[in-house]
């Protein structure tokens, strides 16, 4: 291959992409041992706690019977009396058989018990309440009564095996789990409800007593536990918990189908993910030197891209938790392709290091809404109103899709209220997610035709208006036994007809919790075939009653990386970049080569701290999450560290969590300002434009500005 001979021409090219391509598949391997055993300890745990909850339940049940016999004794010792005292109680009651026993052994009323068979009589005559066991007979309630200070009798209540079964079988996740009651002896109190035959074999096979033995050493730490047990007949949890202080435990197994779920969706999704990222750079390394290129289409790929769309569920906070980690890869990727971009003039490499670009920001697309989506299911997610004008957000919002329509040869209308006010106060940034998410939808599944989006208001009163967003397309249309499916997460209807359009399934799920979150809900109309009508109307505080007057659409310049100018020179400024990972501190010096700022690296924070006593910089960028020195604590002890040359240096965070509300808290953090991985060349260096002392920046003209 072409590539390959002209890489085998450059050594050094040819070891450094190759220990790249290592390092990436390391870091791969190591994000999904680590996720893997999350996973792992998350289930069990989950396990566990729902066994304690059972146990709760049960001990809960026990504890009524017990309390009922004795609202039994105080009504005895109220009335005085001995007769008829069951015989009422027993005809209201459609299970369980009550007792009353004389201390010398004899049977006042109810059904007589032989001590023999329940001990629990005996401990009862002795003032204790107790539970007692046997085989052939049920399960027996005894509560001791009190004729003064003496005992005259006991109170019994008796389940028989059948009333065990109906009364206090449980089950859970649904009813795939069973519920059975044991002694700490192993004895079977209450068996499982259904599949007992099923379930008692696989307990007692060689697996299921290694699970039972794992599941014994655990408990004499804690009061509930779970362990794996992996049968023949499939795999399951089993678990197990104290009821109470008593010396009984429930048991319980369920298949792990039922408890894993959704969770391993988001593993394959993560999986995905790191394979994408591989499968980009093998083609970069391959390719992006003038090799010819081969289209190649994997079946393992199609394969792990029909599981991730069909994921059903996705566990948020467990993913959100991993942005760091995904999203860091991603930075190096783009940004190491963006210094191609800028410095071949090879026209095949363009050629694919542009499509690299393209895959890359649909990836972080694709990242983008699962962990939008992940803040929302664990309630992370912040509405964060601010003044907007509502001729900005229109503006942004067409030149962001006019691209895609224009490729798709589609007309991109836009119709606004000219009397609609001009400054508003709401999140113009959710507002922006909202309607670009229902633009994009409509541009995937219209072919022909025309998208038309339109902005309405209603003057609810003198400080508020209805503020009424639309957009109607002339596409497919959708069913109307496909309709509920619309906001199902991971899900996207008439999957096969579909199969060819991107994304993930999660966008209108967003649009629809993003909505209620600002207490509105999306409306859709839709007409098989001939086109979809999405809308919604949220209330927005007026700022300006100033009409909006006739919006004018301009479209902005594109300006492509390719024709990339550096927007100033700073040859007598140094800054400090600070970052655990060696790849993004090339990525991030790379970038700002063409400024001719002069630039040191730090890998760690204490690192970065000697050198800011050595040397006084004009401005510092630190990344956040770093191992044993975070670049938050960083920054606190370089202000306060005696003798620090760069106590008033500006500082910038960097960070790979795409947060809500995440510039306010770096800023109460102490950091002058923030910028979030991938990182952006020319929005970097419009950010240090600001802070770089202005008598040492020679802008230079023609610099690019996106």
């Amino acid at each position: 291959m072409i590539g390959i001979k002209q890489l085998g021409k450059n050594p050094k090219l040819l070891i450094s992409m190759i220990l790249f391509l290592l390092v990436l598949i390391s870091a791969g391997g190591l994000i999904v041992i680590e996720l893997r055993q999350t996973l792992r300890e998350y289930t069990n745990d989950n396990v566990a706690q729902e066994a304690y909850a059972i146990a709760e339940i049960m001990k809960e049940k026990i504890d009524l019977e017990i309390n009922e016999l004795e609202d039994i004794v105080a009504f005895i010792n109220a009335i005085g009396g001995d007769e008829n005292l069951l015989k009422s109680i027993q005809e209201v009651k459609e299970s369980g058989k009550y007792g009353l026993i004389a201390t010398d052994g004899s049977l006042v009323q109810g059904t007589l018990f032989e001590v023999e068979d329940f001990p629990g009589i005996v401990d009862a005559f002795r003032g204790n309440t107790a539970v007692s066991y046997d085989e052939e007979k049920g399960l027996l309630f005894s509560v001791p009564v009190y004729k003064g200070k003496n005992i005259k009798y006991v109170i019994n209540k008796l389940y028989s095996p059948n009333d065990l079964i109906n009364d206090y079988s449980m089950t859970c996740y649904d009813g795939q789990g069973f519920i059975s009651l044991i002694t700490r002896e192993g004895e079977t109190i209450i068996p499982f409800k259904e599949n007992t035959i099923k379930y008692d074999q696989i307990i007692a096979s060689a697996a299921g007593q290694g699970a039972l033995s794992r599941l014994r050493s655990e408990m004499n730490r804690n009061s509930s536990a779970a362990t794996t047990l992996n049968d023949k007949t499939g795999n399951y949890y089993l678990f197990e918990a104290e009821v109470g202080e008593s010396e009984l435990l429930i048991l319980g197994i369920v298949p792990q189908s039922a408890v894993n779920g959704g969770i391993y969706g988001t593993y394959v999704i993560v999986a995905f993910i790191i394979v994408v990222l591989g499968i980009l750079l093998l083609v970069f390394a391959f390719f992006s030197y003038g090799a010819e290129k081969k289209a190649l289409e994997s079946d393992a790929l199609r394969e792990a891209k029909l599981i991730a769309d069909n994921a059903n569920k996705a566990k948020g906070d467990f993913l959100a938790n991993m942005s760091h980690e995904i999203r860091t890869p991603i930075n190096a990727i783009i940004g190491m392709n963006e210094m191609i971009l800028r410095e071949s003039d090879d026209n095949r490499v363009l050629e694919l290091s542009g499509k690299i670009k393209n895959a890359s920001q649909s990836l972080l697309s694709v990242i983008n809404d699962i962990l939008d989506f992940s803040k929302i299911e664990s309630g992370k997610m912040e509405i964060i109103p601010v003044q907007y004008e509502v001729s900005s957000v229109v503006g942004d919002l067409y030149n962001m899709v006019l691209n895609k329509a224009k490729a798709k040869n589609l007309a991109l209308k836009v119709d606004i209220d000219p009397e609609l006010p001009h400054v508003l106060y709401g999140d113009d940034v959710r507002i922006r997610q909202i309607v670009l998410n229902m633009l994009t939808n409509s541009i995937k599944y219209t072919e022909r035709g025309e998208i038309n989006l339109k902005f309405r208001y209603d003057k609810i009163d003198d400080k508020t208006i209805l503020l009424n967003v639309s957009v109607k397309d002339t596409g497919i249309g959708i069913k109307e036994e496909d309709m509920e499916r619309l906001f199902a997460p991971f899900e996207r209807f008439e999957e096969m007809k579909n199969r060819s359009v991107e994304g993930t399934g999660l966008g209108m799920n967003i649009v629809r919790q993003l909505l209620e979150l600002m207490d509105s809900k999306l409306n859709v109309t839709s007409e098989y075939g001939k086109g979809s009508e999405f809308s919604f109307a949220i209330r927005q505080t007026v700022i300006r009653w100033e009409p909006v007057g006739k919006f004018v659409v301009v479209e902005d310049d594109d300006v492509s990386v390719e024709n990339y100018k550096e927007k100033f020179h700073a040859p007598e400024c140094r800054i400090l970049i600070v970052d655990d990972l060696d790849m993004n501190l090339t990525v991030m010096t790379e970038l700002l080569r063409p400024t001719q700022i002069r630039i040191d690296t730090a890998l760690s924070g204490k690192q970065a701290l000697e050198l800011s006593m050595e040397k006084k910089y004009d401005c510092i960028i630190i990344d956040h999450q770093m191992p044993v020195m975070d670049g938050i604590e960083t920054l606190h002890k370089l202000k306060k560290t005696e003798g620090s040359l760069n106590s008033d240096t500006p500082c910038i965070a960097l960070t790979a969590n795409a947060i809500a509300g995440a510039r306010d808290m770096y800023i109460d953090e102490g950091f002058n300002d923030y910028i979030s991985k991938p990182i952006n060349g020319p929005r970097l260096e419009l950010l240090l434009m600001e802070y770089l002392p202005e008598d040492k920046v020679y802008k230079q003209p023609g610099g690019i500005n996106k």
